[in-house]
């Protein structure tokens, strides 16, 4: 392929695909001469020569600094390879990063916040005599999330479409599943040198025997609200502590559910069984998922642990196969039988989570010990979060916060996601913004979702820092790109409440949506809370406790307290107040407040238990301690009428009160019926 010889090679992570695409295109379009993979290799081609011979000629290199993209080994050692070559390298700053000591001395040009006004500058160096046109306004920093392209009425070029459409079926970050590395001259070499090893290696590798993949069933069903005794909670408490309920989906590779990535060390660097490895990560990287299949099962047909995980990561994901959590269990163990760390961090976290596998938390502690031990980050962060929620060990702040500590030295971004959410919340630890904002900002550095995510409930909170919707949305986003479903949950909430955005629940259904799809049991039970209520959708209370049912078979403790509420008011269930109890029970003993009172309403009225108004109001004072005002109401209920106490006016008027400040209509009816 010819290259004009002021061409400029754009390096970047594939997570910020949408933003390179939309820029390499207006700096076609205003005259600049730029090669860029996604638009400029043609049918046919192979991606990594195309990408390599690119990489070398091309006088200029234009590197998209975010923070997926300073963490990527691939864009790292192609800046590395073209400042050897001295060729002229351009920073670009998409998104705030730590910037690499090599880039700091070099001027860059910054996106972050008047996309117009850095195309101009980038047109002052790539065509100096060209005007640019922006082919939209400057918006959100977020550039590849859905609904931020919405309103952009111009049409793009059909090369750019496709260009669009194809990032969005591969867009992976930079492990195996990211672009092809295109550098250093000694993999060229090694590469020809080796080439005639590997078609006689391969000629003669037994081909392993394919299975048939298949559908491991997901939990069935979800739930509903009423406001008559047992109540739900009408509105999902959007955001109520980052992590809380179940932990974030990271297994297996790097992009949307973070597998952990394949590690080095099963094969020599030099032997023919490595050199099938690596053919499998190119094909993966260009989005040739059979292809990678079959050279990842011919190298782990021969031994290498590393291509066992990566099985594994392509049935988790469900690329070039169905997905398949049991199929992915089989990998992994394989992989951790051998040794592989990442297959151990992965197969505990199968484990952890009942994916593929019965829920065995013994089992799941055992890998993930293991893991760690062999010095797997992800793997101390998941041992952090059992201690920490009590997930079949004693719940142990302190525990959690070694292992958390101790993944957050080895720069594992999602053990800085727990650890700061810890500081955040002054779980176990003194409550330190600062420092929770800190180990945030450094995940985020990692590219990990989860600390974005994070980091966006901080300003979506205040905690720490001003309150800006704006801000916690880019954050959102950014994980959201990257695939945490915690992070599309909240990017649901913000357009379910119209904060920072048109209230668009429409939005926010798609959003929920691609959360549930991504494991998330926020996501499933707040897609069971529009449909439960009719929000942008038609509703539907059957469909409604089937989605709760999900979530709470992922943990969540509001679908758990939805569900109680639905068997005791008989909505779309049959009245079951034995069922409600155990739903109830469930979800008080995760910490919903809500769940409490309405508990204590069964007690109170001897539904399905013995009439008890002693014990009804042990459960109102807790819900009400943890400042639910239907179990402040109750309370001045039970005082009002004497049930299970003396009768005492003043005491109802007080609790009355409080209830009413926090807004509850019943408790307001109720003071101005009081006697005085």
């Amino acid at each position: 392929m010819a290259f004009n010889e002021l061409a400029a090679f754009f390096s970047y992570s594939r997570a910020d695909s949408s933003f390179v695409v939309q820029l390499a295109a207006d700096l076609k379009a205003a005259g600049a001469n730029v090669w860029l993979d996604q638009l400029d290799i043609t049918p046919g081609q192979r991606w990594d020569s195309a990408i390599e011979d690119a990489l070398k000629i091309c006088p200029r290199l234009i590197v998209i600094l975010s923070p997926t993209s300073v963490n990527s080994t691939n864009v790292m050692d192609e800046v590395s390879f073209a400042l050897e070559e001295q060729k002229t390298v351009i920073p670009v700053i998409y998104t705030d990063c730590a910037i690499p000591f090599r880039l700091r001395r070099l001027q860059h040009v910054d996106f972050k916040h008047d996309y117009g006004h850095g195309l101009k500058e980038l047109l002052n160096v790539l065509a100096p005599r060209q005007k640019p046109e922006p082919s939209a306004p400057a918006i959100s920093n977020v550039r590849d999330v859905p609904e931020m392209k919405k309103g952009r009425n111009l049409a793009e070029p059909a090369q750019v479409q496709a260009a669009r459409t194809q990032a969005a079926a591969h867009e992976s970050s930079d492990s195996f599943l990211s672009r092809y590395p295109g550098g250093a001259k000694a993999v060229a070499a090694v590469f020809a040198v080796l080439i005639v090893g590997i078609i006689f290696y391969w000629k003669f590798l037994p081909s392993p025997t394919k299975k048939q993949a298949q559908d491991v069933p997901r939990p069935t069903t979800l739930a509903e609200s009423t406001n008559p005794q047992p109540a739900v909670r009408e509105q999902p408490e959007p955001l109520r502590q980052p992590d809380q309920g179940q932990p974030i989906r990271t297994v297996p590779s790097e992009k949307k559910a973070n597998p952990e990535k394949s590690e080095a060390g099963s094969a020599s660097a030099k032997s023919p069984v490595n050199d099938v490895f690596e053919q499998g990560k190119l094909a993966a990287r260009a989005g040739q998922f059979d292809e990678a299949l079959q050279d990842f099962q011919r190298a782990a047909a021969a031994g290498d642990s590393r291509a066992m995980n990566d099985v594994g990561v392509l049935y988790y994901e469900g690329h070039g196969v169905a997905k398949d959590y049991q199929r992915a269990w089989e990998w992994y163990e394989k992989g951790a039988s051998a040794g592989n760390a990442g297959a151990m961090a992965n197969l505990g976290y199968l484990y952890m989570e009942g994916l593929g596998v019965t829920r065995d938390y013994e089992q799941a502690r055992q890998w993930l010990e293991k893991g760690a031990a062999a010095g797997n980050g992800r793997a101390m962060a998941h041992l952090g979060y059992m201690y920490r929620d009590g997930l079949g060990v004693t719940k142990d702040y302190e525990q959690a916060r070694q292992w958390l500590e101790k993944g957050a030295a080895a720069r594992n971004g999602l053990s800085m996601a727990y650890l700061g959410n810890m500081y955040a919340h002054g779980n176990g630890v003194p409550k330190d913004y600062e420092r929770a904002r800190q180990l945030l900002a450094e995940g985020v550095a990692t590219g990990d979702g989860h600390a974005m995510n994070n980091m966006g409930e901080l300003y979506y909170h205040g905690l720490g820092v001003p309150k800006d919707y704006e801000r916690a949305r880019q954050l959102f986003g950014q994980g959201a790109a990257i695939g945490d479903g915690r992070a599309m949950n909240n990017m649901g909430e913000l357009y379910a409440h119209g904060l920072g955005v048109p209230q668009d629940y429409t939005q926010a259904r798609q959003w929920y949506e691609k959360a549930a799809a991504a494991g998330d049991g926020y996501g499933m039970f707040s897609l069971g809370w529009l449909y439960h209520n009719g929000l942008g959708v038609t509703q539907d209370r059957q469909l409604a406790r089937e989605w709760y049912e999900k979530a709470a078979a992922r943990g969540n403790a509001m679908a758990m307290n939805n569900l109680g509420a639905m068997y005791a008011n008989g909505k779309a269930v049959a009245q079951d107040f034995r069922q409600a109890r155990e739903w109830y029970e469930k979800a008080a003993g995760a910490g919903v407040a809500l769940a409490m009172s309405n508990l204590g309403t069964l007690y109170e009225g001897g539904r399905g238990v013995p009439q008890d108004y002693q014990h009804a109001r042990q459960l109102y004072e807790k819900a009400a301690a943890l400042g639910d005002s239907q179990g402040m109401t109750h309370l001045g209920h039970l005082y009002a009428a004497g049930l299970g106490v003396p009768k005492d006016y003043r005491q109802a008027r007080q609790w009355y009160e409080k209830a009413a400040a926090a807004g509850d209509e019943q408790a307001q009816n109720a003071l101005k019926k009081l006697p005085r």
